[in-house]
Parts: C-alpha cells; sequence; structure tokens
C-alpha cells in the first residue's frame, strides 16, 4: 500500500440501463466509475447506443436522419458529438503533440518527412 502506487479495484457496479464497473483506488480509497474522463461519463444513455450513434456520425449520416432512425433527439446527438469532439481534441493534445514523425501515410500517399533538412 505504498502512497506513491495507486492499485484500483472493483468496487460494485451502478446503472439502470446497464451494469456500469465502479473502482477504488486501494492507496487514497479514492471512489469512481470506469467512464472516468471518457465521452460516456454522467450520460444515462446505453454505451452502444451512443457508439453506434457516433459511429454513424462520424460516417457522415446526417443528425437529422439518424434522429428519424434511431428516435434520438437531434439535441442529444448534437450533444454526444460535442462531447466526442471535445474528448478526442483532448486526447490529440495529450498524446499526439511534439512527436517527431519520419513518415506520414495519408489516405494512400505516403511520403518522406525530414524534420532536419
Amino acid at each position: 500500500m505504498d502512497e506513491r502506487v495507486h492499485a484500483l479495484v472493483g468496487y460494485g457496479y451502478h446503472g439502470k440501463n446497464e451494469r456500469i464497473q465502479d473502482l477504488m483506488c486501494q492507496s487514497c480509497g479514492k471512489k469512481f466509475t470506469v467512464r472516468r474522463d471518457t465521452v460516456l461519463y454522467r450520460l444515462k444513455s446505453h454505451s452502444d447506443k451512443v457508439a453506434q450513434s457516433l459511429a454513424l456520425l462520424a460516417e457522415g449520416m446526417d443528425v437529422s436522419a439518424l434522429e428519424r432512425v434511431t428516435g434520438i433527439r437531434e439535441g442529444t446527438l448534437r450533444t454526444w458529438l460535442t462531447r466526442a469532439g471535445l474528448h478526442a481534441e483532448k486526447l490529440h493534445t495529450r498524446l499526439f503533440q511534439e512527436l517527431i514523425y519520419e513518415h506520414i501515410q495519408l489516405d494512400e500517399l505516403w511520403a518522406n518527412f525530414d524534420p532536419h533538412g
């Protein structure tokens, strides 16, 4: 139980529409959900429904058409899309800044990149 090491253990479940696992840190005793810091955090909608809707939007399906097909309100779909975009921006900022690229692939196009020359 070293204070510098935060080991997470299962701490039950919550949710009405699906089981969402809760975790607890053995070191500090803090409790939280596995959805923390994700697009799904504090959403009551089923994760499969959110994922499918976002995938269809990413494929180019119109929001109003998706509303007609799924019965999910347009405002809800736009909220999910905004949350997903903000989350993607945070991930991009955290994981993809200051990378050194030796090769870049754009669709089927390959190009060599020399950052020093």
